[in-house]
């Protein structure tokens, strides 16, 4: 009974030390955990790094890889070239590989959201060394488990393969599993496929906008999608007031939209109506405030907000009726900052940039040049310029 009670100790003690101590279990050795583990508590957020001790083994060595592989993408795309420093980025790889497989050994010791992170960046892993049928098994892996970036990463894996049937497949596969694969840019990836006819896929430019529609649902404010719905109505369906609504949205980042606009076809289909009454037409509390603000946020080339100052010294500003609706909007900014103060908040309201508004927008630059007010009104909606110890204030009124 003695001897017993021996072995049982020690198989006790051994399911504990496996538990809770911070060593890997096989294929790392203690030196190549306690060099992750000191990397991670330079890279790795202070919380985690105060939590790390009470994680299982799997979430630890999911830390330590994770943060080892994504740190050393960001090496990679700085286009470090030393011969010393890839060959450190190299060993860094391996060794983040590694700790993720000790991880994946584990998974059923981390949460669902974990194990889908866990399999998505293991198959990225994989892929980076062209192993494609490594890495479409833990996107799948991932896939089963819902992670929302799986289902995209192996049908891009699958189009940069050429490979564009099996990527349609995956797409529509996942579609059918769960909404959570319902992203803007699979819908965005499977109408490309559908309507480019990619590969051994059917062409089907009806179909293929169809899915882009639906990625403009769910996110209207991707350059890329506005420019494929903008060609697809400017060469199908010969509706050219939809097509210059969104060729004008993505016109302020990409030139081959602002040269579409200057096509025959498409002059005078002013986009500034339709989108100034998308603004008009909510009459709910803070409906007005919310579609501004994701305007303001992903209009530009950089995330705007209001009442902070942009990276040109702009602040745009908002003021609101007792029943917290929107009823004016205003940017303030120094003259040296006038024409994209200006331009910026036109386009916020109105969208388009060539449109019927140029002519009393000339009228504001002379004002500006004289350090002048102005007022004057367009599409039914009044536009203010004041000017107060060299500081700008040009609002748009919102009027219904």
């Amino acid at each position: 009974m003695k001897w017993l009670y021996v072995v049982i100790l020690i198989v006790t003690l051994a399911l504990c030390a496996a538990v809770n101590s911070a060593e890997p279990d096989s294929g790392i050795d203690k030196a190549q955990w306690q060099q992750a583990r000191e990397y991670f508590s330079r890279q790795g957020s202070a919380l985690e790094n105060e939590l790390f001790s009470g994680y299982s083994t799997a979430k630890q060595a999911l830390l330590l890889g994770s943060t080892l592989w994504l740190n050393d993408e960001t090496l990679t795309q700085k286009n470090i070239t030393q011969k010393n420093t890839n060959h450190k980025n190299e060993t860094q790889k391996i060794l983040a590989q590694r700790l993720l497989i000790q991880a994946a050994s584990q998974a059923d010791m981390l949460n669902k959201f974990d194990q889908g992170y866990l399999y998505n960046l293991l198959a990225s892993t994989y892929q980076r060394e062209n192993n494609i049928i490594t890495a479409a098994h833990y996107f799948n892996l991932s896939i089963d488990v819902e992670y929302p970036d799986a289902c995209n990463n192996l049908g891009v894996m699958w189009e940069q393969q050429n490979n564009f049937k099996q990527a349609k497949e995956t797409y529509i596969r996942c579609l059918a599993l769960s909404k959570v694969f319902a992203t803007p840019l699979l819908y965005l990836n499977l109408g490309t496929i559908y309507y480019n006819g990619a590969g051994a896929v059917n062409k089907n430019k009806r179909l293929g906008a169809s899915y882009w529609q639906k990625s403009y649902d769910l996110f209207p404010f991707d350059a890329d999608t506005n420019y494929n719905l903008g060609i697809y109505h400017l060469n199908e369906t010969k509706r050219y007031a939809k097509a210059r609504y969104y060729f004008a949205y993505c016109a302020f980042s990409d030139p081959d939209c602002a040269q579409i606009i200057a096509s025959n076809a498409l002059i005078g289909h002013y986009a500034d109506k339709a989108y100034l009454q998308e603004v008009l037409a909510l009459s709910a509390p803070y409906q007005r405030e919310n579609l501004l603000s994701d305007r303001l946020k992903y209009a530009f080339n950089e995330a705007i907000y209001f009442d902070e100052l942009t990276k040109n010294n702009l602040r745009f500003t908002i003021e609101t009726s007792d029943n917290n609706q929107v009823t004016s909007v205003a940017v303030s900014f120094t003259p040296s900052e006038a024409e994209r103060a200006t331009l910026m908040l036109n386009r916020l309201i109105y969208l388009d940039m060539f449109t019927g508004l140029n002519l009393p927008m000339l009228k504001l630059k002379s004002a500006i040049s004289k350090h002048k007010s102005a007022t004057f009104e367009y599409l039914k909606q009044r536009h203010r310029l004041t000017y107060t110890e060299g500081i700008f204030v040009y609002s748009i009124e919102l009027n219904n």
